[in-house]
């Protein structure tokens, strides 16, 4: 991902190479173009979730949901934090991972990277003043200290 992103919301774009890795490899599968094992392949997906990804949502709604930004941006990324998690929990709590819902979570979770690195980032950065961002670029700062303190 080659946006330039002021340093407030760097540690979520990094997140989102990840994200993107394993959307895309949940898509192959959905579309039956994986050689590799669907298990595994869901596994590894599940691993970074409970790593990475879950975190970042929580982070996203702590440090972004407060901002003075439009709503609709803000009720967008609430709803679609709801429905991975409720795509990820089904996925993850299936005995055999149906193809269709790797292809449909994987989907989702792209369409929702892309809008927020295309959208919702432009949207901050262009409505925040330098020093609501300075101050954004703290706390991301202190959130991703204590993220990785507790890896």
């Amino acid at each position: 991902m080659s946006l330039k992103r002021h340093p407030a919301l760097q540690p979520f774009s990094r997140d989102h190479v990840v994200g993107l890795y394993h959307a895309h490899q949940l898509m192959w599968l959905g579309q039956e173009r994986a050689r590799c094992d669907v298990e595994t392949t869901v596994r590894n997906f599940q691993q970074a979730w409970e790593a990475e990804l879950m975190s970042h949502f929580a982070g996203e709604e702590e440090l972004l949901m407060e901002l003075p930004i439009r709503q609709i941006g803000k009720d967008k990324l609430f709803s679609d934090h709801t429905e991975l998690r409720t795509l990820c929990s089904r996925l993850f709590d299936s005995v055999a991972p149906d193809l269709q819902l790797c292809y449909e979570t994987g989907h989702k979770l792209e369409q929702h990277i892309r809008w927020e690195e295309h959208e919702f980032f432009p949207e901050i950065e262009s409505s925040l003043s330098e020093v609501q961002l300075e101050v954004l670029s703290t706390r991301t700062k202190e959130f991703e200290g204590a993220r990785m303190r507790s890896l």
